[in-house]
């Protein structure tokens, strides 16, 4: 098999629709297609500091790294932010890795924890939370939106870039679907700039087009492979399970993604119109961004206190 666009023998990744890509096909294809979800979606402007939330897994450092890549070509200064939640076992060696991979790049790196904002390890509350019936995942998903939110207002960044791609835009979509949560339906899309407060940064998802294997397959071929273990919590999220059934889907009905994707664009669109004038409002205890009157950290935190 030779590539569709070059007609090289080198062919390393091969489409459902029987597009077939050599290496640099692959790598210019993957590129393109994060440029033209920045551009067409107007997720940056020149001037624009964008804070990338790096993790160390193959998404966030894939975003990393073609940010950094075209960040003259944007116009944009790029920085770089891992937050340690306090899990045991991740972040040593990861820390290392991306603070080497910042310094070759000539980016400014940052490391914050949960310890440095909320006096804890997550290992240390984990338990307490679940004994009340919440998962691990929503609680630091909670905890380590609230800190990226807070650093970027620190930084000076005017956007906050994830590394969400097309699979947890799929997944989100339909655990968002199945709990009959509409305001988050509309909230999750390309850019989450409409959520008004003069607190909120702005997030951003370069990735929202690319499917998780082409974020992996990019990843080893540009070397940018961090050595990141799973969680030891995954397991309790019900995206887990989501996330198994949605690949089966596509194993068996290949488009499936997509074609779910687009649903939740009709969706979304249709329900804007009903929270048009949907605005964040101020935590009464700690002045940051929420949707009611009291942010979820606060929530949480107070019932540690008890």
């Amino acid at each position: 098999m030779r590539c569709t666009l070059c007609g090289s023998k080198d062919v390393v990744f091969r489409y459902p629709s029987k597009l077939a890509l050599c290496r640099s096909c692959f790598v210019n294809y993957i590129e393109r297609k994060v440029l033209s979800t920045l551009r067409n979606y107007s997720m940056v402007k020149r001037g624009d500091v964008v804070l990338v939330c790096v993790s160390g897994g193959k998404d966030s450092t894939t975003v990393l790294h073609i940010l950094s890549k075209y960040s003259r070509e944007l116009g944009i200064k790029v920085i770089a932010l891992t937050v340690i939640e306090g899990i045991r076992g991740r972040k040593g060696e990861v820390i290392k890795v991306l603070k080497r991979f910042c310094e070759q790049r000539d980016l400014e790196y940052h490391v914050v924890s949960f310890r440095e904002y909320f006096g804890f390890d997550f290992d240390e509350v984990v338990a307490e939370y679940m004994s009340r019936g919440l998962k691990p995942c929503t609680v630091c998903g909670v905890f380590r939106r609230y800190i990226v939110n807070r650093v970027a207002r620190e930084l000076g960044a005017t956007k906050v870039a994830t590394g969400h791609n097309l699979d947890d835009e799929v997944q989100v979509f339909l655990m968002n679907l199945i709990r009959g949560n509409l305001p988050n339906l509309v909230r999750e899309g390309q850019i989450t700039e409409y959520l008004y407060h003069e607190k909120f940064v702005p997030r951003i998802k370069p990735l929202y087009y690319c499917l998780e294997a082409e974020t992996a397959m990019y990843a080893v071929l540009n070397e940018i492979y961090v050595p990141w273990p799973e969680c030891p919590y995954a397991k309790y999220s019900g995206r887990y399970w989501i996330r198994k059934m949605v690949n089966k889907l596509e194993i068996t009905r290949p488009g499936t993604k997509w074609r779910l994707l687009a649903a939740k664009h009709f969706i979304t669109y249709a329900l804007r119109e009903l929270y048009r004038e949907y605005r964040l409002s101020t935590c009464k205890y700690c002045g940051e961004p929420t949707s009611g009157d009291v942010c979820k950290v606060c929530e949480l935190r107070s019932l540690l206190r008890r």
